[in-house]
């Protein structure tokens, strides 16, 4: 009899959430998007009260910024946030993606940028949020989005329409209350998730930095060591893994040397001369680093697996220990495709 779930074996569960910790609000957002309808939209403009200047209130407190600008989409606000800084050709951008002694991530740079499109923690299917601390910069965001409209003397900046509708602001609204509570909640299970792993074969967890004081992911993952394996690929392990949980388990975006959607040398406005096409082209990068965990080293499953409690984390470390025990099953399934 096979082992092992991928081969027909029993699997270490077919229920690892079991009931999730994590709570949601849906009354919350169904009460504002209601409060929306009977009130009249009300794009974010900024003055007035509309549901978007409520939830950007609301948000830049939670991040600790004094400014929060609400944009279409996570794309249009880095586009916004490099406009703003005049980031032109040649610039270097250095981007923080931590929480290093009890501020929000979005508050450590000059500018932060969110999105809350459909996968993210926080969504309103599509939308997307800057936070900042100076307020110049506040008012070149708000010009940017408006079509490049003069809110301050001397503030303005050409572009076009990102404006997102009270609407989806009202559906993050209640998303908002109910991350209050759930951020540390994903921090502590989290946690729970990265000692499973430290216990396991094979693998390793991510490290935290040590001005960490709340994390709150995107998604979970951890180091895969295809050595201890005998050489098993990433892409194998992560199908057994998966099989094992009844849990889906992936790995990164693939690498911008690779990407299926960088491709900007095709276009023909990007055709100015034939050193610059050369630069922009993405498969003049070696990156092995980045190609290296894509391929084999990266384990990733989405966020829905912080609601995990902590007293069931050792699914998991169960999981891998099963593979690793059985790894030459895997290895010879390999061989003979």
């Amino acid at each position: 009899m096979p082992k092992l779930a991928v081969f027909g074996g029993k699997a270490v569960t077919k229920d690892l959430l079991g009931e999730s910790q994590l709570k949601f609000r849906p009354d919350l957002e169904r009460k504002y998007v209601l409060e929306v309808l009977d009130k009249g939209p009300g794009d974010d403009w900024p003055w007035g009260k509309s549901m978007a200047a409520k939830f950007a209130s609301e948000f830049s407190q939670f991040q600790t910024a004094r400014y929060c600008a609400l944009l279409t989409n996570g794309t249009h606000a880095l586009q916004v946030a490099l406009e703003t800084l005049d980031v032109g050709c040649g610039d270097e951008v250095i981007v923080p993606g931590l929480t290093w002694n009890g501020r929000g991530s979005g508050s450590l740079g000059d500018l932060g940028a969110f999105s809350f499109q459909s996968s993210k923690t926080m969504r309103s299917f599509e939308g997307g949020a800057l936070v900042m601390n100076k307020e110049d910069y506040y008012w070149k965001v708000v010009s940017q989005r408006a079509c490049g409209r003069e809110f301050k003397a001397g503030l303005k900046v050409h572009s076009g329409n990102y404006r997102i509708t009270s609407l989806q602001a009202a559906l993050l609204r209640g998303q908002l209350a109910a991350m209050k509570r759930n951020a540390s909640i994903f921090d502590r299970n989290g946690q729970a998730l990265d000692e499973a792993v430290a216990a396991a074969p094979g693998v390793k967890p991510l490290r935290r930095h040590r001005h960490i004081t709340r994390q709150t992911g995107y998604c979970f993952g951890f180091l895969y060591e295809p050595e201890q394996f005998d050489g098993l690929s990433g892409e194998v392990f992560r199908k057994a893994l998966s099989a094992e949980l009844h849990w889906g388990f992936g790995t990164t975006y693939t690498p911008l040397n690779h990407s299926e959607l960088y491709y900007p040398h095709t276009k023909k406005r990007y055709q100015l001369s034939k050193q610059y096409v050369k630069a922009i082209t993405p498969s003049r990068w070696e990156l092995p680093v980045a190609e290296g965990l894509w391929k084999d080293r990266a384990v990733i499953s989405g966020w829905a697996i912080y609601g995990l409690a902590p007293s069931r984390a050792h699914l998991l470390t169960e999981a891998i220990a099963k593979i690793c025990e059985h790894r030459h099953e895997l290895l010879a399934g390999e061989r003979t495709k």
